[in-house]
């Protein structure tokens, strides 16, 4: 029997067992009952021996045509995965909030977006959203999360993800700062006064905001001793 004349027929039985079940629920007389419920199951064991056909037949299809399948595969449009670098986040003393902007996200279905939490991480995936995926993968949060109390919900082009602290207090930052420590050395072999100078340069360099600020004060105060002894 052909596939197409197989199914029609299947469709023929489900169809059938949904007009006994319509009956079964009006009728009162247990001797009509029980000749409704014998009906009810003959149908519902061709119904299983008629899906079991077509499973097979679609096994063997496949099996026989193994290339077609994989050209198939390899024909479907590769998807580019973009990295989010843009995003808002807030915090209380007990959970952050993450603000991820996606137009159209909301007529995706549920199962195209997903986030997994971890201890201290989290990995958020849109899956083809006008022909592109998108995922923000953050692996070292300031501190720990629970993953079990940690959610995300979609709105009209906006994402939130609700992650749970572990310990209530503030993190300040999303990920720990990454500030560069550095020692700068003296150099023996050279001049005090200018081996002092390379030192402060380097220090301004690598420094972070407040450092720079306090090395101009310092450099500023020293030209205007100079200048007054100079007087």
């Amino acid at each position: 029997m052909a596939t197409g004349t197989r199914t029609s027929k299947l469709e023929g039985l489900r169809l059938d067992a949904a007009e006994l079940a319509h009956l079964l629920s009006l009728v009162t007389r247990d001797r009509v009952k029980v000749g409704l419920m014998r009906e009810q199951e003959q149908i519902k064991t061709e119904i299983q021996a008629e899906e079991g056909l077509l499973n097979c037949t679609a096994s063997v299809t496949a099996i026989r045509n193994p290339r077609r399948n994989d050209d198939e595969r390899a024909n479907r449009p590769r998807i580019h995965t973009s990295k989010i670098t843009t995003y808002g986040w807030d915090e209380s003393d007990t959970a952050v909030k993450i603000y991820i902007t996606l137009a159209g996200v909301e007529k995706l279905p549920q199962e195209n977006i997903s986030v997994n939490f971890g201890n201290k991480s989290f990995d958020f995936h849109v899956r083809e959203l006008d022909g592109k995926n998108y995922q923000l993968h953050i692996l070292n949060l300031s501190g720990a999360i629970v993953p079990a109390e940690s959610q995300f919900t979609v709105r009209h082009g906006k994402v939130t993800i609700l992650l749970k602290k572990a310990d209530k207090g503030k993190w300040d930052n999303l990920v720990p700062s990454k500030k560069k420590e550095t020692t700068p050395k003296l150099d023996k072999d050279a001049d005090p006064s200018q081996s002092i100078m390379n030192m402060m340069k380097q220090m301004y360099q690598d420094g972070d905001d407040e450092m720079k600020r306090t090395i101009a004060k310092a450099w500023t105060e020293s030209r205007e001793k100079k200048d007054q002894m100079n007087v």
